[in-house]
């Protein structure tokens, strides 16, 4: 026969929440930089619930510390915030660029732009043609050539005003351009080669 243990009436206390909200949030501003960076803002269950850059980050972070002014959104947010992460950067580019990389790859709940599957326009130079052709992409990377980025905007990528190195090497080299020509029945598109300037 199997006894079984005794059983004593011990009052129970239910287990005591993680800290979140405020206090959490307070507790991290003794520390941080004032350089650019990204932050991330985990829950309870160490989720990530929101990715943010700055341009200075205790700054940026001190705007948590109080519920006040805030949308029902960020107030929401703030109140679970149970830890907090950092990453500093050199530049607010480089801080805007991660961010986008972050909420892409964690898809917080919080973060209401970027959740697209939009990526960053890269400069590739297609090596599939005789004459290697210079142009934006974006996407996935499975056309063959030399990839040059990412860069923060479409417009950075623009071949003729660029100071990056892709767009030295296209002026430099010999290129395939593409000219679009509009008659007045039809549009077709023509591949022109083009001399160095």
């Amino acid at each position: 026969m199997i006894e079984e243990p005794p059983t004593t009436d011990l009052p129970t206390t239910p287990a005591q929440a993680p800290k979140t909200g405020v206090d959490v949030i307070a507790g991290y501003l003794k520390t941080l930089p004032q350089s650019p960076g990204v932050y991330r803002m985990l829950d309870a269950n160490g989720d990530v619930i929101y990715v943010g850059k700055a341009r200075q980050l205790k700054a940026r972070v001190s705007n948590y510390v109080r519920l006040a002014g805030h949308t029902n959104r960020i107030a929401r947010m703030i109140l679970a915030t149970a830890a907090m992460e950092f990453i500093t950067v050199g530049t607010e580019a480089e801080a805007l660029l991660l961010e986008a990389n972050l909420i892409k790859r964690f898809r917080p709940r919080f973060n209401v732009l970027m959740r697209d599957d939009k990526s960053f326009p890269y400069i590739l130079i297609a090596r599939d043609h005789a004459a290697p052709a210079v142009m934006k992409h974006r996407g996935a990377r499975n056309r063959k050539g030399a990839y040059f980025g990412p860069f923060a905007s479409a417009g950075s990528t623009t071949v003729s005003g660029m100071s990056t190195q892709a767009g030295r090497a296209s002026r430099a080299t010999a290129r395939r351009s593409v000219q679009k020509i509009n008659s007045a029945r039809k549009s077709f598109r023509t591949n022109l080669p083009t001399r160095a300037a």
